[in-house]
């Protein structure tokens, strides 16, 4: 029907909506085609991992996340090899 693979975020953690959505809109500015989001993780206050899967052999990676200055901000991106 057109789409491949949808993401459905119907519970963020509770007391962190707002970073929650952050997170996934910063992932989103600096995606490449094909990848999309499996998991959103909170390490810490101030940290975020989403692992994602891509059309590649691999099938995805890690992008980490830091919020600096109140911003969440990409610190590094795997891909699974």
């Amino acid at each position: 029907m057109g789409w491949e693979k949808s993401f459905v975020s119907n519970s963020p953690p509770r007391g962190r909506e707002e970073d929650f959505y952050e997170v996934l809109e910063a992932f989103a500015r600096r995606r490449q085609a094909g990848e999309f989001v499996k998991a959103l993780r909170f390490a810490s206050a101030d940290e975020a991992s989403v692992q994602f899967s891509d059309g590649g052999m691999h099938g995805g990676g890690v992008e980490v996340f830091k919020k600096q200055s109140g911003r969440w901000i990409s610190i590094e991106k795997f891909h699974f090899m």
